[in-house]
């Protein structure tokens, strides 16, 4: 089992529990990551990437050949290439 480390934004390390003191604690299957961390981390890895958009969602998609297109919840749209 790996370690759970949970980092400040600055990559300083707030804390680490190892994968054991995580199942002696709370079974070999249960492990949670709140939503935050999850979001800050992924945020962090794309951010310089790709252009993120919080507080909507896709209501449409249409594919061809060439292109993914998405409508979001705003009404604007996107495209990519496949």
């Amino acid at each position: 089992m790996g370690t759970y480390r949970r980092c400040v934004p600055g990559g300083e390390r707030r804390f680490a529990l190892s994968g054991e003191t995580i199942a002696a604690t709370m079974g070999r299957k249960s492990f949670s990551i709140p939503r935050g961390d999850t979001e800050a981390v992924l945020y962090e890895a794309v951010a310089d990437h790709a252009t993120i958009r919080f507080g909507t969602t896709i209501t449409a998609v249409e594919q061809d050949a060439d292109t993914v297109r998405v409508t979001l919840s705003d009404g604007s749209t996107e495209h990519a290439d496949r």
